[in-house]
């Protein structure tokens, strides 16, 4: 059974960057949930863009989240074929309760200062009110969240080479442990 990195934290706290960097540094997939929410930005990447009905034709869905109207998810091959994928606390729960699938989840956190996330945010374009409304909104939905681990993501890459190490040995213990009983040991 492989392992799929579940990387969760408030919004600014640099998921997608991290997951971005995971991906080119070390090869790692991410799993681009789908979503009809509107671009951000020309080249956002991080989501498969779909309109609402394209939406509900999805099937053998495992990821599914609301936020501000828009709706986020991904599919249960979508995540049997990926190593990461980005979750905000609905999402968690919803994963845990539908993903039957062959990956070994492991929930990661993502702390990051009030004060950084917010200069996150500005700089990626949302306004001063959103991103203090994010603020507010992640402190209630963070407040009890079950995850596995969490680790600061104030120096991103420090971040990434902790995760690194995190997905390797998790990978070359499913590997050397799938050899094993291949070679009936």
């Amino acid at each position: 059974m492989n392992s799929l990195l579940i990387l969760i934290g408030e919004s600014g706290s640099g998921k997608t960057t991290v997951a971005e960097k995971l991906m080119s540094d070390y090869g790692f997939k991410m799993i681009d949930s789908y979503t009809t929410r509107p671009m951000r930005e020309p080249n956002e990447t991080g989501h498969t863009f779909v309109s609402d009905s394209e939406f509900d034709a999805l099937e053998k869905v495992v990821g599914f989240t609301n936020y501000h109207g828009y709706r986020y998810c991904a599919t249960e091959p979508m995540v049997d074929d990926g190593d990461i994928y980005v979750l905000d606390p609905s999402g968690v729960e919803f994963f845990k309760n539908n993903y039957h699938g062959t990956k070994n989840p492991i929930f990661v956190k993502l702390e990051v200062s009030d004060l950084n996330r917010y200069l996150r945010m500005i700089n990626r374009g949302d306004t001063h009110e959103d991103a203090m409304s994010r603020i507010e909104y992640d402190r209630i939905a963070f407040f009890d969240l079950d995850y596995d681990m969490k680790i600061n993501n104030n120096d991103i890459n420090r971040c990434v080479n902790i995760l690194s190490l995190l997905l390797n040995d998790f990978f070359n213990d499913t590997i050397n442990a799938t050899l094993k009983t291949e070679k009936g040991e």
